[in-house]
């Protein structure tokens, strides 16, 4: 069933990604980690792939954690911009379960898209090009059809339409991971009330809220992270 969304907005996102500092090997994981962890082990899941928000020190941070966590299964990451991906490449360097994918973004269609970089980013020459693939084009190129796949999302502002590209392999999804918008910031972003009720109808329930990105300077809450898996009718 598709995923019933607005069309894909323009890549010129302009709201502030929350800021997060390099994990240390030695740091404690936090208990939303440690829930992570939980709902992948509960889950059986087999495949995470792992989908954007490589800036600055966040570069291959997510993978990561979850290793710290203790998850042991398969995890492939998509990133399209040259520079962001040769760093992802070398942090997944010496882990033979942790793949990285050719640079490209996912979408609704196939394409090329045009990248623009919000202020203060890290991209050398600004605007740049992308392939652009919907997921259910190239999943057989990550994935067994007998794996439980984890979809994490972290794509500021084009989630939905990066899912509307899954739709044809969905059934074969059993968990979501996703920032909701409390006060939605780009073209055509639903509110978390609005996207829990988009999930619902294709088959998936919260399972699991994170803390998101919290606005120090206007004192407001403006995302909040969440996890949803497959509910079995």
């Amino acid at each position: 069933m598709p995923v019933p969304l607005s069309p894909q907005a323009p890549l010129s996102p302009q709201a502030p990604l929350s800021p997060q500092a390099p994990l240390s090997p030695q740091a404690p994981l936090n208990n939303e980690t440690r829930a992570l962890i939980r709902v992948l082990e509960y889950y059986c899941i087999s495949l995470v792939l792992d989908v954007g928000a490589n800036v600055g020190a966040n570069v291959g941070l997510y993978p990561i954690k979850l290793r710290r966590g203790g998850y042991t299964g398969w995890i492939v990451s998509f990133e399209p911009v040259a520079d962001r991906h040769r760093a992802l490449r070398a942090a997944a360097m010496g882990d033979e379960r942790w793949r990285v994918a050719a640079p490209l973004a996912l979408g609704d269609h196939n394409d090329n898209i045009t990248i623009h970089p919000p202020s203060g980013c890290d991209l050398e020459d600004g605007a740049v090009t992308v392939p652009l693939a919907r997921l259910d084009h190239i999943l057989d190129d990550h994935a067994g059809l007998d794996d439980r796949v984890f979809l994490r999302l972290a794509t500021r502002g084009h989630d939905f339409a990066a899912l509307r590209g899954a739709e044809r392999v969905l059934e074969r999804v059993h968990g979501i991971q996703m920032e909701l918008a409390l006060v939605p910031v780009y073209p055509d972003e639903p509110d978390y009330l609005c996207a829990i009720e988009r999930l619902g109808v294709v088959g998936f329930a919260p399972v699991l809220f994170g803390s998101g990105y919290f606005n120090w300077r206007t004192a407001h809450q403006l995302t909040i992270d969440a996890v949803f898996a497959r509910v079995l009718i």
